[in-house]
């Protein structure tokens, strides 16, 4: 049997994040955007038989979390988190911005509407 593999796509994760952001969800932690990238790419993988971001599902204490996402996001957020690439950087910073005052954990701020 011949495994299927998908490539995480980081610029199409910010945009995705972006997206979750102008949408005004309330706290959106990472936590948060772990769950809702759950359900989505659930939904899409049911639907057309292929993920959203093309990232690895592995579980955690809090249930399933997309690893590639939690690391770019990790490396957003946390001062401790080994940094993310340059473009991913841009990327972030380009559509988003983090607020550290909101809440027991950072939350995801939109700077622009996604493209």
């Amino acid at each position: 049997m011949r495994r299927i593999r998908f490539t995480f796509d980081e610029e199409k994760f910010v945009q995705t994040l972006a997206l979750l952001a102008s949408k005004g969800l309330p706290e959106l932690t990472t936590l948060k955007v772990a769950k809702l990238l759950f359900l989505a790419d659930k939904k899409h993988f049911t639907t057309y038989g292929r993920p959203i971001l093309g990232d690895r599902y592995v579980g955690m204490k809090n249930g399933p979390c997309p690893s590639a996402a939690l690391q770019v996001m990790n490396g957003t957020v946390k001062e401790d988190a080994p940094p993310v690439g340059a473009t991913v950087r841009a990327l972030v910073d380009k559509f988003l911005k983090v607020d550290p005052t909101q809440g027991a954990n950072a939350v995801f701020v939109p700077r622009r509407e996604p493209d």
